[in-house]
């Protein structure tokens, strides 16, 4: 039997909408996991204002090629400005990945200790609630949801730190330089804000739809599967009680 039909009826029943404070208690929650681990945490910021300083340095650097080496023809510079770029560059390549071990080793942990709960947490629900809940939502739980929270931790304070600290290091290097293309270059800023924000709005009650229909997905194909499998045990037996029967008939 297609699962296809039943979804489909199933999501044209769906009505999701933004709930700021719903998303904003869900944040909360899941950062709450985070505690415990703040040590890394702290790491991640201090190596994150280091890649974003290195990060200017690249084009700073470059900059200098251009003004003091081609045109000017200084090219005693040319040496010492190449391995500034080559030592910022590897500089920058081995905080990221610090930052994704320190970000990734965390977030296994987080997500040790939210299965953890989470197993303890079925243990002590009544019969009736596993009467009343769909196998399927609660495997997506475990599942879906667990692999949701993975990327959200093990991405968010890397991008945080590298939106504000890169944003700080950019700002002022280009204001030394010139302050007036510096101001011009700030003008779309807004606009990128107001978008990106339209964009989050839009963005999250489809990712909410999303996780209700692999849920509503998994406990029909969950059921369905272990209806066709119990079918086949049932024949199986059937057709072993009838052979047998008709050997004790012979013997």
């Amino acid at each position: 039997m297609s699962a296809a039909k039943p979804t489909l009826e199933y999501v044209r029943t769906i009505d999701v909408k933004l709930d700021l404070s719903r998303s904003a208690k869900a944040i909360r929650t899941m950062l709450g996991y985070q505690k415990k681990y703040i040590p890394f945490l702290i790491a991640v910021v201090l190596v994150s204002i280091l890649k974003s300083y290195l990060f200017t340095l690249e084009p700073l650097y470059t900059s200098l090629i251009i003004d003091k080496v081609v045109s000017e023809g200084q090219y005693d510079l040319l040496l010492g400005y190449v391995l500034t770029i080559l030592c910022a560059v590897i500089g920058y390549a081995l905080t990221n990945f610090a930052i994704a071990l320190l970000q990734g080793m965390s977030t296994q942990w987080v997500i040790r200790d939210i299965r953890i709960k989470y197993y303890d947490s079925l243990q002590e629900k009544s019969f009736g609630f596993y009467d009343s809940s769909a196998v399927g939502d609660l495997i997506s739980r475990a599942t879906m949801d667990s692999q949701f929270a993975q990327g959200f931790f093990s991405t968010w304070l890397g991008t945080v730190c590298d939106s504000i600290f890169t944003v700080a290091f950019v700002s002022y290097t280009m204001w030394t330089i010139s302050p007036a293309m510096s101001l011009i270059s700030f003008i779309p800023i807004p606009i990128i804000f107001f978008f990106q924000e339209q964009n989050w709005v839009r963005t999250m009650p489809l990712f909410r739809k999303m996780m209700l229909i692999l849920g509503r997905l998994g406990a029909y194909i969950q059921q369905n599967i272990i209806g066709m499998k119990n079918v086949r045990i049932f024949r199986r037996e059937r057709r072993w009680r009838l052979v047998s029967s008709k050997l004790k008939m012979y013997t």
